[in-house]
């Protein structure tokens, strides 16, 4: 799943733990109405979230839990990643392939990413797996 921020995997993980779908579910647990939710998620109202998860007596429970630090940590790379990116020369960089089947795989994903409008994400995607095989 694409975190747009940590609010969001925040509000995920209570999602999970109210075992509801949508944000106005959420809310109807949370005491406040979506449009707090989506307010908090676009701000990335991380303090926000903390109190209310407090005040609900659940903040270890989605603060603590190992697998929520995890996507966090996940977040964070993509974003210094992207933050990279961006910070980097405006030039398309240059590929060579080795192979034509590894070529059409790429050329896929990046018609399915424009087609998607998250180029961004496909960036940050590929600059992980270069980085995951250059451990190899």
């Amino acid at each position: 799943m694409w975190y747009e921020n940590e609010a969001d995997v925040y509000i995920e993980a209570m999602k999970q733990h109210f075992g509801v779908k949508t944000m106005a579910q959420l809310g109807a647990h949370l005491g406040v109405g979506q449009p707090s939710i989506s307010a908090w998620k676009s701000r990335n109202a991380i303090e926000l979230i903390q109190n209310r998860c407090l005040e609900l007596g659940i903040f270890e429970e989605i603060f603590e839990n190992p697998k929520i630090k995890d996507e966090l940590q996940k977040i964070k790379a993509l974003h210094c990643v992207a933050s990279q990116h961006k910070e980097s020369s405006h030039e398309e960089p240059t590929i060579t392939f080795g192979s034509q089947q590894v070529a059409g795989y790429l050329n896929a994903l990046n018609n399915i990413a424009t087609a998607e409008g998250c180029e961004d994400e496909l960036i940050c995607d590929l600059k992980c797996l270069i980085q995951k095989y250059m451990k190899k």
